[in-house]
Formats: C-alpha cells, sequence, structure tokens
C-alpha cells in the first residue's frame, strides 16, 4: 500500500519556500498560496549542527532555505514535523504538548481554495 499521501506533509515536497515571516510568537513558512504556521520555533539542523531560536545565526540560516525546494517532509504524530531543504537544512518542529503553550503547535493554510488544510494540537 502506497502511504505517502497519507500524511499531509506530502503536499509541501516539490515545493519552493518563498518567505519566512518571523512574528511575535510565531513562525510562518510561505510557499507561494500555502502557508504553514509553526507556534512552536522550529529546530534547524545544518549538519551536526543545532540551531534554536535564540543563536544568533538562526535567522539567516531559516532565511537561506527562501528559494530552496523541500526534498522530504514528515509528521510523526503527536512528536514532530520534519522538514528537509535541497541546500540540506532540516526543520524540525516539536509537537509534545509541553513545547507549546496553545491549544495547536501548527497549522497550515491553502490559499488556492481558502481552507484550513489541517492543525496539529
Amino acid at each position: 500500500m502506497d502511504t505517502r499521501h497519507e500524511d499531509p506533509l506530502h503536499i509541501l515536497v516539490g515545493q519552493e519556500l518563498s518567505a519566512v515571516v518571523f512574528l511575535e510568537d510565531y513562525v510562518q513558512l510561505r510557499f507561494n498560496e500555502r502557508f504553514f504556521n509553526a507556534y512552536v520555533y522550529p529546530l534547524i539542523d545544518v549538519g551536526l549542527i543545532k540551531l534554536r531560536h535564540t543563536d544568533t545565526q538562526y535567522a539567516k540560516t531559516l532565511h537561506a532555505c527562501i528559494g530552496e525546494v523541500v526534498c522530504a517532509a514528515g509528521l510523526i504524530e503527536s512528536q514532530e514535523i520534519r522538514m528537509l531543504f535541497a541546500n540540506e537544512v532540516g526543520i524540525t518542529i516539536s509537537l509534545r504538548p509541553e513545547d507549546h503553550e496553545g491549544p495547536e503547535a501548527a497549522e497550515f493554510f491553502d490559499q488556492t481554495d481558502g481552507s484550513i488544510t489541517w492543525v496539529v494540537y
């Protein structure tokens, strides 16, 4: 059985990151008409280096992904969301309840039809 399309993130594979927006308490990753709100600051992996949002190179490294294509994306239920870009930068967003303060950890919007595709609690 092919289960690739059961993961809601499959739609991001092959998409180019068009913008990174830092808002007051979350990060928005834009993929043209689609955007992803991460209410937990993503952990960035660059080789063996892991960057947190408090690190000086965090924003620069995340911005370096603009224009890069998503090579892989996946959801591990109740654990994390992962994305890997063509420049070999990885992003991990924790879905563990202890890592987010509000009711949602992440939301994915598709403006092509104006709907919320999914919300992760």
